[in-house]
């Protein structure tokens, strides 16, 4: 009576610390902490680990997005109303190549004189461009958000590898019916850099109407071919980011759909740390009434107690090789007491 009375005095406590301790590596979120600074050195492989992570511990947590969607989701409008309201760097692939070339880069000005041309700009160095943007002192201190970009899986893995991960990522999502009418009724009037609709947002006076431009881009043949190749390209970008991505209904109007999209965003990866699935060891030497303890915490918490001399009674009633291995360690089909110390740890 006063032993079973001690044992469950034993564990109670020990369940209170185990509690205790679990909320305390939750509220202070440790998890996560060494995940993430697990992850930074594992992509960042620094020659001196101890000085990085003290390095990253100082960098704030701060809003990572990226913004994809179909041609026709005004994804630039969305960037610049996230940015401004988050003060996040609005990062764009074709600006880039510009600021690059204004500040006298190599790379934005081979980036420039090929956006000049008309031609397209590698994809290794948009990627290098990006890259470099990304990593710079502004994006580290106030986070980013980066307008359509990866556009497909292999700039993704890239992003990925070079430890760029996105804290979030939208898809602003609309069928092609409704981008195939957003695109082909789309005008520009290029000496305002002003976008009309014909129907949404139609010119102003027939004088404006007269000058607008029907790109190429916008026409029916040209439409259909930019959003198959949207569609092939979304679906492995989504298993790639399938952690951090948020799809959104696209078809509200610009301020509703930025208010769906501003709850979304966090400055944090998502953790794999356990949620209400306790995983405890019990360790102790002869006496200390672990398998007793790890019963009556398994029945409170519904958890499922594994015990070592359970595990190796129920192997050697068996008929294989594991189980001739394990019977000269058996007394009456029970474990030793000196069994689980010198039976081979691959047995174990």
């Amino acid at each position: 009576e006063l032993g079973s009375s001690r044992l469950l005095t034993m564990a109670d406590s020990t369940v209170s610390r185990l509690e205790s301790s679990a909320a305390y590596a939750e509220k202070k979120k440790l998890f996560q902490l060494f995940e993430k600074l697990l992850q930074d050195l594992l992509v960042h492989k620094p020659k001196d680990p101890i000085a990085h992570l003290i390095s990253t511990l100082k960098v704030p947590e701060v809003a990572r997005v990226i913004l994809l969607g179909p041609p026709g989701t005004d994804l630039k409008l969305q960037a610049e109303m996230l940015a401004a309201k988050l003060n996040l760097v609005h990062v764009f692939a074709q600006d880039i190549c510009h600021e690059a070339a204004k500040a006298g880069k190599p790379d934005g000005v081979e980036a420039k004189k090929l956006i000049d041309s008309g031609a397209e700009v590698p994809a290794a160095l948009l990627r290098k461009l990006v890259l470099d943007k990304l990593s710079s002192k502004e994006c580290v201190r106030n986070g980013w958000v980066l307008e359509g970009y990866p556009p497909v899986a292999a700039e993704a893995h890239a992003m990925v590898t070079a430890g760029m991960m996105p804290t979030t990522v939208i898809c602003v999502e609309i069928d092609d019916a409704e981008a195939t009418r957003r695109l082909v009724g789309r005008r520009i009037d290029e000496s305002e850099s002003q976008v009309y609709h014909l129907t949404d947002n139609p010119p102003p006076n027939e004088k404006v109407a007269r000058r607008c431009v029907h790109r190429e881009d916008d026409k029916p043949p040209r439409v259909a071919e930019r959003l198959a190749a949207y569609r092939e390209a979304i679906g492995p970008l989504r298993k790639i980011f399938a952690t951090t991505l948020k799809p959104v209904d696209g078809t509200p109007p610009p301020e509703k759909l930025m208010e769906s999209i501003l709850p979304l965003v966090t400055t944090s990866l998502p953790s794999r740390a356990p949620r209400g699935c306790p995983r405890v060891a019990l360790l102790g030497g002869p006496g200390c009434r672990a398998t007793d303890i790890g019963d009556k915490a398994a029945a409170r918490y519904g958890a499922v107690a594994v015990s070592a001399a359970a595990l190796l009674h129920a192997a050697s009633l068996g008929d294989g090789a594991n189980a001739k291995r394990l019977k000269p360690f058996m007394v009456d089909g029970v474990p030793s007491l000196d069994a689980l110390y010198v039976i081979p740890d691959e047995l174990i």
